[in-house]
């Protein structure tokens, strides 16, 4: 990850202040963002900014991280279950004591220990992602361009040492249940360092939702739509990895009222019985002030080679459009990740009610915009184009 300045040499290094971490780098999401806004002139990127995030970086990679099995005891884990992985690491899901349930991502970084095939990531690389994360989740406390549907940001912990039994025991379970592809937590020792980001549930993927009929999806479709519109608008963002399993679903109340507010006007929609959440800002872009937050895929051959869903062709549209320059803001990518879902939406969702009047007129609605929407230059134009999801 990089953070850099549009009109200067990237520079390697994104943190929060080293003042606002305490000694045992338990990180609560507001204070990630407190040092890059208050340090900001909304000009340009100071040489004192440079130097203060660097020296946050070195502060807290010097600092000793609380022992993970302290931070997570077999009584917080009691009702815990491993939900997902990835090359990063892994993803679990606990009930907490006092009620809801919290989602762990648990990063191992730092280390020389290959792990899943690749080096461990370097502090650096970890925090921008928190960052973003975090500064999405807190658009649901903006006034003119409001969102809850980007997963709640709950807390952000440093820890060090032997992965907790309990977390062992639930990988094994996975392991003979669901299969894995990752290497066993039981390799690291008590110098290991992760990074632990707490989120709340946001339920299962698009592709694992039972849909009743296709004005269910459209409605998910618009809640998508709006919320990308008011990144872009207030951050400039591209998820730049908007596939299916990024989108989670949960069920609420039918009569529920979606709200977001977009470029100060207030708009509701219905729920459809839906709530949506967006998750994975690993290879996301954000501006902060004049400052470019982003993943440098440049030289990542990996993302670019791939084959067998419209995903893969999507990465190197983005390639292609950017002409592989990633600190750019370029909102047709989201466009483009628009259009992949549209296109799991009317070929592989499951629909119950797939016979019916309502499903077919609101199919006929979906693939209408598949066939428009790649004639838009951003989620912004088109989002103010289409009548439920206007400002105007």
């Amino acid at each position: 990850m990089l953070l850099c300045n549009n009109n200067k040499a990237p520079q390697d290094i994104c943190m929060p202040s080293y003042d606002s971490v305490p000694r045992y780098a338990v990180v609560p999401s507001p204070l990630l963002l407190r040092d890059l806004e208050e340090r900001q002139d909304h000009k340009a990127l100071s040489q004192d900014f440079v130097a203060t995030f660097t020296h946050a970086v070195q502060g807290l990679e010097s600092c000793q991280p609380a022992a993970f099995q302290e931070c997570y005891p077999s009584s917080l884990l009691q009702h815990c279950q491993k939900i997902g992985e990835g090359l990063y690491g892994e993803v679990f899901l606990y009930r907490n004591p006092t009620g809801g349930t919290t989602v762990m991502k648990v990063i191992p970084m730092g280390g020389t220990l290959p792990v899943n095939g690749e080096a461990q990531k370097q502090l650096h690389e970890v925090l921008p992602e928190v960052l973003i994360a975090t500064k999405l989740s807190n658009l649901r406390y903006q006034r003119a361009n409001q969102t809850h549907a980007f997963i709640e940001v709950k807390s952000v912990r440093c820890v060090r040492g032997l992965y907790p039994e309990k977390l062992l025991d639930l990988w094994n379970d996975y392991k003979e249940t669901k299969g894995s592809e990752n290497d066993s937590p039981e390799i690291f020792d008590e110098r290991q360092r992760f990074m632990v980001l707490e989120t709340s549930y946001g339920g299962c993927d698009m592709e694992a939702f039972g849909f009743a009929d296709a004005a269910q999806s459209y409605s998910i479709f618009l809640k998508i739509v709006l919320a990308l519109a008011i990144a872009e608008e207030e951050l400039e963002f591209e998820h730049r990895d908007f596939h299916w399993g990024n989108i989670l679903l949960a069920r609420v109340p039918e009569d529920e009222k979606v709200n977001f507010t977009y470029k100060g006007h207030e708009i509701s929609l219905e729920s459809h019985g839906v709530k949506v959440s967006i998750i994975d800002f690993t290879m996301s872009r954000i501006s902060l002030n004049q400052v470019a937050v982003y993943t440098n895929l440049a030289n990542d051959c990996g993302v670019f080679n791939g084959s067998g869903d419209y995903q893969y062709e999507v990465y190197r549209q983005m390639q292609k459009k950017n002409q592989n320059e990633w600190s750019q803001f370029d909102a047709f990518s989201n466009i483009l990740w628009l259009s992949c879902v549209l296109d799991k939406t009317i070929t592989a969702l499951r629909y119950s009610n797939a016979h019916s009047k309502q499903h077919k007129k609101y199919m006929s609605k979906l693939k209408v915009l598949n066939l428009e929407i790649l004639g838009f230059h951003s989620v912004n134009d088109f989002a103010v184009n289409l009548p439920q999801t206007s400002p105007l």
